[in-house]
């Protein structure tokens, strides 16, 4: 029996953030994690990112910031614990005017509001390769809601648009629970393996908070080497599911899903881009939406 063993950096870079849309001219940050900090299997890391003032009406800078801590095994015990800090100063586009494939930022308006909160719990390891994960988390929303948000639709009618946020302070308040398998064997660049991670959410006035729904979220990835590590063919499936009234920023959003379109970074939109649509099956106006998928 051979044992070979290879000593790996534990600094790892989580995201790089940076580019430029219509919509903003230009956003820069970056996401670092120290997964052994000096030795003591601890794990720390953060991001943060800035974004340009945007081109719709009313937008101003945005950026984020989030820190997080993470002791997967207290004392060499299966438990484990985490807890992640962050706060968010978004000014989010909506449409008010144009055709719903037209994403230019004149047809968009910004909606101003601030998160600041975090999330902690714990872990318990089933098996060295699976765990489960429970969790709270509270965030305080400050928005700056529009006196009548509305928009004129190609038909020419005045509509009202739905933000999905409470005007003035709000607050989120849930309870989550995940399990988490992963048997690939390396985090970056895997050949072998398979990763499922599966997360619910319930946030409910009851709990203290404004918003009552829940969310299912799930992931599933396979990997298979060819011949050897050096070429790989993987299946990627995504998909969720959110029910009841929930806040804006955590309904499905499809720049998170299509890898065409832009995504959030740690929360901000950026983009007003509509989706590439070569069959002309899919619907423009839907930015935001309560169940979706893809298949990678």
């Amino acid at each position: 029996l051979t044992v070979v063993v290879v000593e790996r950096g534990t600094v790892v870079l989580e995201r790089m953030y940076f580019g430029t849309t219509d919509a903003t001219p230009w956003w820069a940050g970056l996401d670092l994690t120290e997964r052994n900090l000096l030795g003591t299997g601890v794990g720390v890391g953060g991001g943060f990112v800035f974004a340009g003032e945007g081109e719709a009406a009313d937008a101003e800078s945005q950026w984020a910031a989030q820190v997080r801590i993470d002791d997967p095994s207290i004392l060499g015990t299966p438990f484990g614990a985490f807890l992640t800090l962050q706060h968010i100063d978004a000014s989010e586009p909506y449409r008010i005017g144009g055709r719903f494939d037209d994403g230019r930022p004149q047809n968009f308006a910004a909606l101003g509001y601030t998160r600041t909160g975090g999330k902690a719990g714990a872990s318990y390891d089933l098996t060295p390769l699976s765990r489960v994960i429970g969790g709270v988390r509270v965030e305080s929303v400050d928005t700056n809601m529009p006196d009548a948000p509305t928009r004129i639709t190609p038909e020419g009618e005045l509509e009202n648009v739905d933000l999905s946020l409470e005007p003035g302070r709000s607050r989120v308040v849930t309870l989550s629970l995940g399990f988490d398998r992963d048997t690939r064997v390396h985090p970056i660049l895997p050949w072998n393996g398979t990763r499922i991670a599966v997360l619910a959410e319930l946030g409910a006035t009851w709990l203290g908070g404004s918003y009552d729904y829940a969310s299912a979220l799930a992931q599933f990835g396979k990997w298979w080497p060819i011949r050897s590590r050096a070429h790989v063919v993987s299946l990627h499936l995504t998909g969720g599911l959110i029910l009841g009234d929930a806040p804006l920023f955590d309904l499905l959003f499809v720049g998170d899903l299509d890898k065409l379109l832009t995504p959030r970074e740690l929360g901000l939109v950026l983009s007003t881009t509509e989706p590439l649509d070569l069959l002309g099956t899919s619907s423009d106006e839907q930015r935001y939406g309560e169940i979706g998928g893809v298949v990678e």
